[in-house]
C-alpha cells in the first residue's frame, strides 16, 4: 500500500498543498484508498468506486486542532454522517452519492469549506425523494447491517494509517548542552599555556591569542545528570552555557500514532568576560567562576575601551602590537550593529531547523550557534577571521516494532558538548580533544582582503548564516521500556534516568 503518513507529514509541514495531497492520494487508485478507509473504521467498501472521491473523504480526515496537531481519534461513518467531526460548514454542496446500509440508502454529500477539508455527512434534502439516476449507478453492494466502526483485518496496512488502538506509549526527554571549558589560570592572557593538542600546532601569533581568549571566557563543565526540573532551571539561569536544546518525544504504539515532539527550548547561551578564577579549591570552581562572570567589566565597557584605542593594543594585550587595517572595520560596524549593554554575559546568535521524516517516528534537529555580534567583530578585529556557527545534526528515530531510541549526531569541532537522555548524560565531546586543524575550520575568513573601505562585504558577512564544518559523527542506542494506555494530554512529569 502506499505510505498515507508521508503525504500528511508533507501537508502539515506545508510541504505540499492540499490539492496537490489530493491528487496524490487519488493516483494511487480505488483498491488502496478503499483499503486505508477500512483501517479507518468507514467500511471502504461500502463507499463510490471513484479514486477522486476516495481521496477526499480519506483528507477530510486529516486537520489540524487548535493546538495544531491532526485528528487521529478514530471516527466511524456514523460520526461523520452526524456532523460530530466539525461543527459548521458552508451551504455549498460539491458532490453527492449513495451509501448502502443494509436496505437502507443514505445520500452523502461532500462540503467543501474555505480552508478547511471538505467534510462527509448525508444529504436529508434528498432524504425522501427518489434518488438521481447517476447518484443511484454509484451505489455498491453490500452485505446486510455492516459494522461501519470495525474495520477489516489488513496485514498490508503501513505505518501511517490511522489507527484504531494505541494501547501503550513511549515517552524520552532529549537534551544538548554546549560550552567552551574554562581553562583555570593566573597568568594573562598573552601567556597563557594552550591545551596539549593545540600546544604544538602551527597557527599565527593571532591565532594563538584568540584561542587564549576564548578558553579564558569559558564556563564550568554542565553536570552529568539533572534529577529535577529545578536542577535544569539553575543552569539555564546561570547562563554558564553557549547553547542548549531541549525535546521531549512521544510517541503511542502499534503504528506510531500520535506522535509528538514538544519542543521545549532552543536557545542561544552567553559568552562571559574573561577571568583569572584559580583551579583550587575545585569543588567550589563553578560558584566562584560564575560569581566572577557576574562582577566582571561589563561587555560595553570591553567594547568602549577597544573603540578607544588606535592600535588594538587591548585586544592582543601586546603592548606595541597592532592587529592590522581590519581594525577600524570591526571597530566602525561595533558601533553600527551592536547597542550599548551593561550585562556581564554577551549572548550569542542561533540557528534551529527542525526537519521531519516519514520512517516510523523520526527527524533531525539542526542547532547551532555563535557568539553575539560584538565578539565576532572583535575575534576579526584580532584576527582577521569570524567566528561561524557550530553545533551539530541530530538524527532521531524511535518505531513501535523494536521500541529502540536510535540517534545518529553529526557535529563541530567546538564547542564542547553532551547528550542527555532522561536526565543523565550519555556522552559528552571535549572540544580540547580535537586537532586544532579541525577548531580552525570553525573560522573563516569574510572579505577578500583585510583593508580599510571593505566594511560592507564584512558586514554582509557576518549577518549570513556560515556554518561549521561538522567531521566528526556518533551514534547511539537506547532500549525503551513501554507504559500501558495512550494518555491525552501529553504527560509533562519531569522524567530522570527513567526507560534507558
Amino acid at each position: 500500500m502506499e505510505d498515507l503518513f508521508t503525504v500528511i507529514t508533507a501537508l502539515d509541514n506545508e510541504e505540499i498543498t492540499r490539492d496537490k495531497a489530493h491528487k496524490k492520494m487519488a493516483s494511487w487508485g480505488k483498491t488502496t484508498l478503499k483499503k486505508h478507509l477500512d483501517a479507518a473504521g468507514l467500511g471502504g467498501e461500502k463507499l463510490p468506486p471513484h479514486p477522486e472521491t476516495l481521496a477526499k473523504i480519506l483528507l477530510s480526515l486529516t486537520r489540524p486542532d487548535p493546538e495544531n496537531r491532526r485528528l487521529i481519534t478514530p471516527k466511524t461513518l456514523e460520526a461523520i454522517v452526524t456532523g460530530k467531526l466539525f461543527d459548521d460548514d458552508p451551504p455549498d454542496l460539491k458532490q453527492r452519492f449513495a451509501l448502502r446500509q443494509g436496505n437502507k440508502v443514505k445520500v452523502m454529500v461532500l462540503r467543501d469549506r474555505p480552508g478547511q477539508p471538505p467534510r462527509l455527512e448525508q444529504d436529508f434534502e434528498l432524504a425522501g425523494a427518489d434518488l438521481p439516476a447517476e447518484i443511484m449507478t454509484e451505489i455498491p453492494e453490500a452485505p446486510e447491517d455492516p459494522d461501519l466502526s470495525t474495520p477489516p483485518e489488513d496485514p498490508d496496512i503501513p505505518h501511517g494509517t490511522i489507527e484504531t488502538v494505541a494501547r501503550s506509549y513511549y515517552r524520552v526527554d532529549i537534551k544538548l548542552v554546549y560550552w567552551i571549558p574554562y581553562r583555570p589560570n593566573k597568568f594573562p592572557i598573552p601567556t597563557r599555556f594552550l591545551p596539549t593538542r593545540w600546544k604544538f600546532a602551527t597557527m599565527s601569533q593571532e591565532q594563538r591569542m584568540a584561542a587564549r581568549a576564548m578558553l579564558a571566557t569559558g564556563n564550568p563543565p554542565p553536570p552529568r545528570t539533572f534529577p529535577t526540573k529545578a536542577s535544569w532551571d539553575k543552569l539555564v539561569a546561570s547562563k554558564e552555557y553557549r547553547g542548549v536544546t531541549h525535546h521531549l518525544l512521544f510517541v503511542c504504539c502499534p503504528g506510531e500514532r500520535p506522535k509528538n515532539d514538544l519542543d521545549y527550548l532552543n536557545k542561544a547561551g552567553y559568552t562571559p568576560a574573561p577571568s583569572e578564577v584559580p583551579a583550587t579549591p575545585a569543588n567550589t570552581l563553578a560558584k566562584r567562576l560564575n560569581d566572577d562572570h557576574k562582577d566582571q567589566q561589563t561587555v560595553g565597557s570591553i567594547a568602549e575601551s577597544l573603540l578607544n584605542s588606535d592600535t588594538g593594543t587591548e585586544i592582543t594585550g601586546v603592548p606595541g602590537f597592532a592587529v592590522g587595517d581590519q581594525y577600524e572595520d570591526a571597530a566602525a560596524l561595533i558601533k553600527e550593529l551592536c547597542d550599548e549593554t551593561n550585562e556581564s554575559f554577551s549572548e550569542g546568535e542561533r540557528h534551529y531547523k527542525y526537519t521531519p521524516a516519514a520512517d516510523c517516528f523520526s527527524g533531525n534537529w539542526d542547532f547551532a550557534v555563535r557568539v553575539g555580534k560584538a565578539h565576532n567583530l572583535l575575534n576579526y578585529a584580532a584576527t582577521g577571521k569570524l567566528i561561524a556557527f557550530q553545533g551539530g545534526d541530530l538524527g532521531f528515530k524511535l518505531c513501535c516494532s523494536d521500541g529502540k531510541l536510535k540517534l545518529h549526531y553529526k557535529y563541530s569541532a567546538i564547542p564542547s558538548q553532551a547528550l542527555y537522555i532522561n536526565n543523565r548524560r550519555v556522552w559528552k565531546h571535549d572540544m580540547l580533544s580535537a586537532d586544532w586543524e579541525k577548531v580552525e575550520e570553525c573560522f573563516y575568513t569574510p572579505t577578500r582582503y583585510a583593508t580599510w573601505g571593505s566594511k560592507a562585504e564584512l558586514k554582509a558577512a557576518l549577518e549570513s548564516k556560515k556554518m561549521s564544518p561538522r567531521p566528526f559523527t556518533k551514534d547511539v542506542e537506547f532500549p525503551l521500556v513501554s507504559t500501558t494506555g495512550c494518555p491525552t494530554p501529553i504527560p509533562e512529569t519531569w522524567i530522570y534516568d527513567r526507560d534507558i
